[in-house]
């Protein structure tokens, strides 16, 4: 969790390892976000200490799985404790451990920082959700398993299912996907479920052929026929949701906002060339990359693909906040929705707050239909001319005066990039590009993620 978290402050770690230096690299890589680490440095001290005071992970290290693992990890299984266990390994963490040991998660050496955080977070996150995994009493009744994969979590819960946090190992690989369980309805009778079945099928074929840099790949789909679970496997991509840096927006330079923006709409343009509306764009939906540090458009649960009658039987149209206008009064809406829900998406990450404010599903449809969204430069005087732009030709009512394709709101952002790069000359562009913006001006030779990297908290990484 990130140190201005209060919830960080609940956060006890016990570190048990032999080797001193271990234990000193895990506390400096954890303490700025944990709010108690303690250490042991054999099984009677973490015994002892275990006794006294509860721990939420155990980070157990010792060159010999069997002096020091086993029967911690066996005593800790006996007392019916909830503490998650890590375990650092040198070796491949599917050989070499006992089966039967109670992991939550491994780590190699030598301990990367990257590594370390990523761990512990993704555990700390799993604690916080795992009662979710009783939320579909199917997988509780095949013990946590769906077709292959070994369901360890849960990632998140929306309209269309859940999604959660699996495993399955290929080649001697321990691989971690995102698996998403669709909900059916519970009226339908047995041929209504194979004519969603079949419409899901072909659905799923059409997705799982996007290739492109910033949608989230889908890897595999199918049904688990025992107890009919569809389900979508989906590369599981370690990072956060835009949401996370629209909620600490100063975080990210204007420079690095627009770049992710930029990646949303080129995303679009793949999706709408397959005559694609994904129909939910919102920042839940646009997962950061962390190892790349890039934008990934995920979650076609409610899409409306060409002939498609999949999204009229659910009876889902999106979230209000981010819908399009047309999108309130018929679930029959273009690609066109999908450049209104960014143009939301943009204007928050932009400034800090909605076009559209309200408190429930019909305020939002009254102001989307009916307000206009205050001006950006009334809101920051020094707002980009281009960006402002962008936002207005988005986010139009009507969607025949709305920017016809992502490809335009590309070509207004390229312009304000185009303007804060130094190779640009003002006297040149004086009437394109607006200079009173005093956001750092990029190198030409930095790449994305050196830019985006440069505007983040390196230790945020709640």
């Amino acid at each position: 969790m990130h140190p201005s978290d209060d919830r960080s402050a609940l956060k006890a770690i016990l570190i048990v390892a032999e080797d001193a230096a271990i234990r000193q690299t895990l506390r400096q890589t954890l303490a700025p976000s944990i709010g108690r680490i303690d250490e042991a440095a054999d099984i009677e001290s973490a015994r002892s200490h275990l006794n006294e005071r509860s721990v939420h992970i155990i980070i157990l290290k010792d060159d010999s799985t069997e002096t020091l693992a086993t029967p911690l990890v066996e005593w800790v299984k006996r007392r019916r404790l909830k503490s998650r266990i890590v375990m650092i390994v040198d070796r491949e963490p599917t050989s070499g451990v006992p089966a039967n040991l109670p992991i939550d998660e491994f780590l190699r050496e030598p301990l990367v920082v990257d590594d370390i955080i990523d761990v512990i977070y993704h555990t700390f996150m799993l604690m916080e959700n795992q009662g979710g995994i009783l939320e579909d009493t199917r997988i509780t009744r095949r013990g946590r398993w769906i077709a292959s994969y070994d369901i360890k979590g849960v990632l998140g819960k929306g309209n269309m299912g859940i999604v959660y946090l699996a495993e399955k190992i290929i080649n001697g690989v321990r691989n971690r996907y995102a698996l998403k369980i669709l909900k059916l309805p519970g009226d339908l009778n047995a041929q209504q479920k194979d004519e969603l079945l079949e419409r899901f099928y072909r659905e799923a074929e059409l997705v799982i052929n996007l290739k492109h840099a910033n949608i989230v790949r889908i890897v595999d789909f199918g049904c688990a026929q025992d107890e009919f679970i569809p389900y979508i496997a989906m590369d599981f991509i370690c990072g956060r949701s835009l949401r996370h840096y629209i909620n600490g927006y100063k975080n990210l330079n204007l420079y690095a906002k627009a770049l992710l923006i930029r990646q949303v709409a080129d995303a679009l343009v793949a999706i709408h060339m397959r005559d694609i509306c994904h129909r939910d764009i919102k920042p839940e939906n646009i997962i950061i990359d962390r190892e790349r540090l890039t934008a990934m458009v995920t979650d076609f649960g409610i899409a409306r693909f060409p002939n498609s009658e999949l999204t009229q039987t659910v009876k889902i149209l999106g979230t209000p906040a981010y819908m399009a206008p047309e999108a309130f009064g018929s679930p029959k809406v273009d690609h066109r929705a999908d450049i209104f829900s960014l143009g939301v998406v943009a204007y928050e990450l932009f400034l800090g707050r909605k076009p559209f404010v309200a408190q429930s599903i019909g305020e939002y449809r009254e102001a989307i239909l009916n307000e206009l969204p205050v001006n950006p430069r009334k809101l920051d005087i020094a707002f980009p001319l281009e960006l402002e732009r962008m936002l207005l030709g988005a986010l139009k009512k009507s969607p025949d005066d709305r920017f016809n394709s992502a490809n335009d709101v590309i070509r207004e952002i390229d312009v304000f990039l185009e303007c804060r790069s130094p190779s640009s000359r003002v006297e040149d562009r004086s009437d394109a590009c607006d200079r009173t913006r005093d956001d750092p001006m990029p190198d030409d030779e930095k790449s994305l993620t050196e830019h985006i990297r440069e505007s983040v908290q390196l230790d945020d990484w709640s």
